[in-house]
């Protein structure tokens, strides 16, 4: 009876131990100092996927502070995305590595940002880690925040299987809509109707970039599309 139960026992602990997937961080936290006339100041570290299979990785954003006028965006190993996307995912191929960093822009002012990317195995939750990023020009001496009003843009429904339209068109003159490894996948003029259809997009999760007359991202939306 004792060696059923060490069996059971060990095959259930190698059973765990074959299912967990280990995501690495270079750093737990980054740094980077420069001037007020610098175009960016970058902080980066790495991300590792110490498994033997492809796992999906979700990332969340989070602005701790951020100077007054000031900007800020936050890179994958895909695209750049500024605050108006708090949450995104990529892919990591097995034992793959790639970059992450925050970027601050202090657009000719002295300050800093501090921003803080926590990344979650979508298989697995309780596989998570944080990533603390701090920015600052050289001759910021004072704490100043801010946080952006993001534009009240919603699109619905979401999820959805078919159409989709805006809260709010006014100011939309461009819809791009971007798959989960930032490729263009479609891409609409506004219209009067505020109907766009996307049920030719297989399931899974995109990003919708909202564009003004000028091409200036008014707002960036996550949608996600189901089958009826």
């Amino acid at each position: 009876m004792k060696k059923i139960l060490l069996l059971f026992l060990t095959s259930l602990f190698l059973l765990q131990v074959s299912a967990q997937v280990t995501l690495v961080l270079g750093a737990e936290s980054s740094s980077a100092e420069g001037t007020k006339d610098d175009d960016a100041i970058i902080a980066k570290t790495t991300i590792l996927n110490d498994s033997p299979e492809k796992r999906l990785v979700k990332w969340e954003r989070k602005v701790v502070s951020i100077s007054e006028g000031w900007g800020t965006a936050f890179c994958d190993k895909n695209l750049c995305y500024d605050p108006s996307v708090e949450a995104f995912e990529f892919e990591l191929d097995s034992m793959e590595q790639a970059d992450i960093s925050v970027y601050g822009y202090p657009l000719g002012m002295e300050g800093a940002t501090s921003v803080e990317i926590k990344l979650t195995d979508d298989g697995d939750a309780t596989n998570t880690v944080t990533a603390k990023f701090d920015i600052k020009s050289s001759g910021f001496t004072t704490t100043s925040t801010r946080f952006t009003n993001k534009p009240n843009i919603k699109i619905y429904p979401n999820p959805t299987s078919q159409y989709i339209s805006l809260t709010d068109a006014a100011n939309v003159n461009r819809l791009m809509v971007y798959n989960i490894v930032g490729r263009p996948v479609k891409s609409f003029w506004a219209n009067t109707s505020n109907q766009y259809d996307v049920s030719n997009l297989p399931i899974g999760i995109y990003l919708v970039r909202l564009m003004d007359r000028y091409d200036h991202t008014i707002k960036t939306i996550r949608l996600r599309v189901n089958y009826p």
